[in-house]
């Protein structure tokens, strides 16, 4: 499911880039499994709750509803930048070069976040998970920082959109 994640991601990254909708639609079709994927591990997730567990399985149980839940936003953000980049070239939006830069930095931290997450969950790298929170704290600072540059971009009427 990470790994459809990813591949959902990086689709949704090519078709911000260059606006192709083949991309789009792998993003899509990577989105409803992840869906899918989704709603069947939760099921089986609650069936599990059933069962009596260990101190260390129930937190093993909860961490990884948490994983579902978190990998599946990341599938809900996708169908969202597609759906804005609709709209973008429904609208000829205009976005600067900055703007532009800005996005492939969000999602070259992004992604290889999201890789070292996935490896970290696979391998049970807790040092990696550590680096994967850092970098998470410096998504969260970034994405504040572009969201400022942005609207400064927008207000001189550098960027429609």
């Amino acid at each position: 499911m990470g790994k459809f994640a990813k591949v959902c991601l990086e689709g949704s990254n090519e078709y911000v880039k260059i606006g192709i909708c083949k991309h789009a639609d792998t993003a899509m079709q990577v989105e409803d499994a992840i869906n899918n994927l989704d709603r069947k591990i939760t099921d089986y997730l609650v069936l599990i709750t059933r069962s009596e567990m260990s101190i260390f399985e129930s937190e093993e149980h909860s961490m990884l509803i948490d994983t579902v839940r978190d990998i599946e936003r990341i599938g809900d953000h996708c169908e969202n930048l597609i759906e804005l980049v609709d709209y973008q070239i429904a609208n000829k939006v205009k976005l600067t070069e900055s703007t532009m830069d800005d996005l492939k930095e969000m999602f070259d931290i992004t992604i290889a976040a999201l890789t070292d997450a996935i490896a970290a969950l696979d391998d049970k790298d807790t040092a990696l998970a550590t680096k994967v929170l850092k970098t998470e704290r410096q998504i969260d600072k970034l994405e504040r920082t572009l969201r400022k540059k942005h609207i400064l971009r927008i207000h001189e009427a550098e960027c429609t959109g």
